[in-house]
């Protein structure tokens, strides 16, 4: 279970960095600088450098080994039907071709040459899939959602982490909204999303191609599904994916899990740790 220890302890070990990553960005400018002392040197260097990367990362793996954290479930869990149909609701969301972040969006002031678009928008790529935390295992499959933070969907809580630390969330403090929005792409987009009609790079008044401007380039507009995922003052995040559905399939798998009787068990929630 998802105890309010577990996640302390889970906090703690999200807060290590791994050594080797750091040596190995040194040993390479270092490198870089004996490239012009002489071959021995260079040969000597970039031997050790590997040796000391290996010895290191082998260090920290034995170090997460040991600081393994166990979070079990009751064997039965995979078995029961309520499980099941929430697993199936995330598998539509992570079979998504593409999902993204949205980091931005701002008004678009000349419309004419940004293909008749409204607002500007920045957004960075997402990951779902099934994983934990470092130094975590558990008897049963979690799935999770990364994007500014990284969300895992424990049967009976939320576990919102981040280089900071982690905090766990009931999922009745969940609010999650779904829709869908019309998104002028550039020249490719993922084939699973509905394509809608195509615009130009430069529009006349009536939305169509000014055919006074050569080489208007040709751009496809599809539908995305949103998926908005608020948790209070903690979390809030927008998200937009490519496989038809599955915000709505999401938002049901969160339901279900909410609905779990497991999830109903009365816990405390830690302040996220600093």
């Amino acid at each position: 279970m998802l105890t309010d220890e577990v996640v302390a302890t889970i906090a703690q070990n999200q807060k290590k960095t791994a050594t080797w990553p750091w040596v190995l960005t040194a040993c390479f400018f270092l490198w870089l600088f004996t490239l012009g002392i002489s071959l021995w040197v260079f040969l000597a260097w970039t031997v050790f450098s590997v040796w000391l990367t290996v010895f290191l990362y082998e260090k920290d793996s034995r170090d997460n080994k040991q600081e393994n954290i166990q979070v079990q479930y009751p064997d039965t869990m995979e078995a029961d039907p309520q499980f099941i149909e929430s697993r199936a609701c995330f598998e539509k969301l992570i079979a998504s071709q593409r999902i993204w972040r949205i980091v931005s969006s701002s008004t678009v002031q000349d419309r004419k040459h940004n293909a008749g678009a409204g607002a500007h928008v920045v957004r960075w790529g997402a990951k779902a899939g099934y994983g934990l935390p470092r130094s975590v295992t558990s008897n049963i499959t979690i799935p999770f959602l990364k994007g500014s933070q990284t969300l895992y969907f424990f049967p009976d809580a939320l576990l919102l982490c981040d280089r900071k630390g982690c905090a766990r969330i009931s999922y009745d403090q969940i609010r999650i909204d779904t829709g869908t929005t019309r998104f002028i792409e550039g020249m490719f987009y993922p084939r699973e999303a509905p394509l809608l009609e195509y615009t130009w790079q430069v529009v006349n008044a009536k939305g169509g191609p000014d055919k006074r401007v050569k080489n208007n380039r040709k751009r496809p507009v599809v539908r995305y599904d949103v998926l908005e995922i608020c948790c209070k003052d903690r979390y809030e995040e927008t998200f937009h994916l490519s496989a038809p559905g599955s915000a709505d399939a999401f938002a049901d798998g969160v339901r279900l899990l909410r609905r779990s009787s497991i999830s109903s068990a009365p816990a405390g929630i830690p302040a996220r740790a600093a």
